[in-house]
């Protein structure tokens, strides 16, 4: 990587990283797969392999326990979760 492209994934005061911008337009075709899910079944349970509970912290808390979502992250090093929402 160069330091040019470093440079502007640098989350400066008022900007999102380029990392975050893509997260969030695939955070959007997610929630419409939850909203699916939840409307059919009445809630959610996702697997993700090799995910963080970083990324699932794009979606407010709220909005996930209101889709009653349960999320189980497969990582092949341990990741220090926190939330009874994870797994």
């Amino acid at each position: 990587m160069t330091v040019e492209a470093a440079s502007a994934m640098v989350t400066k005061p008022g900007q999102s990283t380029l990392g975050q911008k893509f997260r969030m337009r695939r955070s959007a075709h997610i929630r419409r797969m939850i909203d699916t899910i939840h409307a059919e079944k009445g809630s959610c349970r996702i697997i993700d392999l090799g995910g963080t509970e970083h990324y699932w912290r794009l979606f407010e808390t709220s909005y996930l326990a209101s889709k009653n979502v349960s999320i189980t992250l497969v990582n092949p090093l341990p990741d220090a979760s926190v939330s009874h929402m994870f797994t």
